[in-house]
C-alpha cells in the first residue's frame, strides 16, 4: 500500500480505483495472557478494525483479521474463514 501512495501521491488521484487483486486474511495468534493484557489487546483488535475498515480499504489487500490467544486459535481461524465466505476450509478444521 505505501509503494502505491509514493508512486502516486503527486496527481490527483483517488487511491481507491485501484483495488488489490488477491485479499488476504490475518490471524493474529498471542500467547496466553494475563487479564489486563488480554483487554489491552482486544481493544487494540476494536481500534485497528474501525481504523483501518478493511472491508472499505480498496488499495490494501488486507481484507479481514482477527486477534485471538493459541489455545482459541482453531476456532478464531473457523470464524475468520466462515465470515469472509471460506466455509469449506472452516469445515475442514
Amino acid at each position: 500500500m505505501m509503494t502505491r501512495w509514493i508512486k502516486l501521491r503527486k496527481g490527483d488521484i483517488d487511491l481507491n480505483q485501484f483495488p488489490v487483486e488477491s485479499p488476504l486474511l490475518l490471524l493474529i495468534v498471542l500467547p496466553d495472557l494475563t487479564d489486563t493484557l488480554r483487554e489491552k489487546w482486544f481493544d487494540l483488535e476494536l481500534k485497528l478494525r474501525e481504523l483501518l475498515d478493511p472491508k472499505q480499504n480498496k488499495m490494501s489487500s488486507l481484507i479481514d483479521f482477527e486477534i485471538c490467544e493459541f489455545p482459541d486459535w482453531k476456532s478464531s481461524l473457523k470464524d475468520l474463514l466462515k465470515r469472509n465466505g471460506y466455509q469449506n476450509y472452516a469445515d475442514g478444521l
